[in-house]
């Protein structure tokens, strides 16, 4: 019986992640270039119990519960929203934008509602840089970013000039990025090394001016996610009543 309790809260403990990360992709549903993660369960070691009279060759096993495997991030494309805004970026298909954290590491993102810092240089909503570095001329009046990459400069007098290009990044296994928060994402040993690349070569993603990326969360599946979660915990919490029922039945017991 104390078996059953192990497995019953190891199955709320469980499901109590997987509701933490449902609710979590609701809640970010419009967030720019959020990617939701679900979770994998796996089941827990089995040890052979030895039954007094049972025939022989028949074995029995009991598990020792369940538990959470690991957290994978879902990387498919999420809906393009034209904004028109010169600085509203989008990468479609493979690959990253690259920004400069405050500790000089590169982190990589989706989101690319850009803006500019004093200085000029391209920096994302939380003021961080985009790497590698993009910085506007004085007296410019118009930006162009083609789908390859390159940034040219429109100015006052109508003249214009390429100023750099932007650069997309690609990891050999994305579902082992770190998740910084702030839609950021960081390399791990399970990802890999980031390799630099140009849009729209060797299969990587172009890059979209005036539009931005949304979350690749989709309500109705997430709902369902809930659903199934909820009820699970509910059974696993009718489990222990049910197993703490049987114990003080068993300790009341007089011979």
């Amino acid at each position: 019986m104390i078996e059953s309790l192990k497995n019953a809260s190891s199955g709320l403990r469980a499901q109590s992640i997987r509701m933490d990360t449902v609710s979590n992709n609701i809640a970010n549903i419009n967030s720019t270039g959020f990617k939701k993660s679900s979770v994998v369960f796996e089941d827990l070691l089995y040890q052979e119990i030895e039954k007094p009279g049972m025939p022989v060759g028949e074995n029995v096993f009991s598990g020792s519960g369940v538990r959470v495997s690991e957290t994978k991030k879902d990387l498919r494309q999420g809906p393009l929203t034209e904004t028109g805004r010169d600085f509203d970026l989008a990468v479609y298909g493979k690959g990253f934008f690259g920004v400069e954290l405050p500790n000089g590491e590169i982190a990589y993102t989706r989101d690319g509602s850009f803006g500019i810092d004093v200085e000029g240089y391209l920096v994302t909503g939380t003021g961080l840089r985009v790497y590698p570095y993009v910085q506007m001329p004085e007296n410019w009046e118009r930006i162009t970013v083609k789908d390859t990459g390159e940034i040219i400069v429109t100015y006052e007098d109508g003249t214009r000039e390429e100023i750099g290009s932007f650069s997309v990044f690609v990891v050999p296994n994305p579902s082992g990025l770190n998740s910084l928060g702030r839609g950021l994402y960081s390399p791990t040993e399970a990802s890999g090394a980031p390799v630099q690349g140009t849009p729209g070569s060797d299969g990587l993603g172009v890059i979209k001016q005036g539009f931005l990326e949304q979350s690749n969360v989709d309500l109705g599946e997430e709902v369902a996610e809930m659903i199934l979660s909820q009820r699970s915990l509910q059974l696993n919490a009718k489990l222990i009543h049910t197993f703490d029922e049987m114990w003080y039945i068993a300790n009341n017991i007089r011979v």
